[in-house]
């Protein structure tokens, strides 16, 4: 069961990192939050990812 709550948890991460990538493409502009969910969170959740394997 916890692993199920892990996996919900990173995989919401993962979405709302999308979001913010489309949100900058589609606005042509800076969204906050971008750069870090870019260059911190997603190699990160990647990360967590993996070890729950």
């Amino acid at each position: 069961m916890e692993s199920i709550v892990h996996r919900f948890e990173i995989n919401k991460r993962v979405t709302k990192n999308i979001v913010h990538d489309v949100q900058s493409w589609l606005l042509k502009t800076y969204t906050p939050g971008l750069y870090t969910a870019i260059f911190l969170v997603t190699p990160y959740t990647f990360y967590l990812l993996n070890r729950l394997n």
